[in-house]
């Protein structure tokens, strides 16, 4: 298990990316469709925020992402 720290947030209607950080600087992105149930937020997720995700890895424009299907699937630490 890995902690993530959101270093970015980038909303569009009802969809949201977050770009998250681990301990040694690697990135990844973290997204949430518009097919999501509306309860997980932005909010949810300022930047600093630090969690841990069990998540699917998808593929978008040539990069791999974990997308968000459930806060169930999210630990805040």
């Amino acid at each position: 298990v890995v902690s993530l720290t959101v270093t970015d947030v980038y909303e569009n209607e009802d969809a949201f990316t977050l770009t998250v950080e681990d301990i040694d600087g690697n990135t990844i992105t973290v997204h949430k469709d518009a097919s999501v149930t509306a309860d997980i937020t932005t909010d949810m997720f300022p930047e600093g925020t630090t969690f841990t995700i069990v998540a699917p890895l998808s593929r978008y424009m040539n990069n791999y992402q974990l997308m968000l299907t459930s806060i169930d699937d999210v630990t805040m630490e």
